[in-house]
């Protein structure tokens, strides 16, 4: 199904911030979906939320950069709450419209594992953020787990486990990608990243280390899902080799809740059938 996406545009100067607080408590601020499929079981086994900032019909570029610049995750800030209540209300949404085991995925970035924070801190900032919520993975990337941010981030993942979330580790494969991670972290899922993804069927080293890849996570009962899969060579080669969850443009693009919810269960059928 092809959808019409808004264009991005790129806003720079000082207005920025208070265009930002403004938009937040407006609510412009919103969350798009990318569904991430199984092809064996086939269908749509959950979706990765991405904050966009919507206005006028737009979607600004860069929002992670903006975020992080003008601290608005910060749980004291008004701004974390009407963001964060805006996800819980969309999750609700998704939970009521799907199984029990459909997955809502989040990413979160550097500001989160800041190394000031206290363990107390870190747990506060854990539960406000997702407190007992059901069916939630927590999206890290390798490029945040620098050295002086583990402390942090160890104690974080300490208290998403204690709550029942499940970890993935984004982007792996890539260019800051680290085995360590493995053996320190209790991971559940690790995403393939995109860039390595799009190598398969041009480069047989990277088909090799995808198979060795595969054999070591379900030695570590550790779940693989391919990001960026964009064309069916790409899937099929993937399936040969056992990785069956997929996300990319082959399937969908990002796209809003209601048109998330409003496609029709034989859409979603034939784009897993793809």
């Amino acid at each position: 199904t092809a959808y019409a996406i808004p264009s991005l545009v790129k806003i720079k100067g000082a207005k920025v911030n208070a265009e930002i607080q403004s938009s937040i408590l407006e609510k412009d601020f919103t969350f798009y979906f990318q569904p991430i499929v199984d092809l064996n079981l086939k269908k749509v086994i959950g979706a990765e939320a991405l904050l966009r900032w919507e206005k006028n019909g737009e979607i600004y570029q860069q929002l992670e950069d903006y975020l992080d610049r003008f601290k608005v995750i910060e749980p004291k800030s008004p701004f974390f709450e009407t963001i964060n209540e805006t996800r819980k209300t969309l999750h609700k949404t998704l939970k009521s419209q799907f199984t029990s085991n459909f997955d809502l995925h989040i990413n979160l970035n550097s500001n989160f594992f800041q190394s000031s924070r206290t363990s107390n801190g870190v747990y506060d900032l854990c539960d406000k953020k997702f407190g007992y919520e059901s069916n939630i993975v927590i999206e890290i990337t390798e490029e945040v787990l620098s050295s002086e941010k583990e402390g942090t981030l160890s104690a974080f993942l300490e208290r998403a486990k204690d709550l029942g979330l499940r970890i993935a580790l984004d982007d792996f494969a890539s260019d800051h990608s680290n085995f360590n991670r493995l053996l320190h972290y209790d991971i559940d899922i690790i995403k393939l990243d995109k860039s390595f993804v799009q190598k398969i069927g041009d480069f047989q080293k990277a088909n090799l280390m995808i198979k060795h890849l595969k054999k070591m996570s379900d030695d570590l009962n550790i779940e693989i899902y391919a990001e960026g899969v964009s064309s069916k060579a790409i899937s099929d080669l993937l399936l040969d080799m056992g990785i069956s969850i997929h996300q990319g443009f082959l399937y969908s693009k990002p796209v809003s809740l209601s048109q998330f919810l409003d496609t029709p269960d034989d859409v979603w059928k034939g784009v897993v059938d793809r």
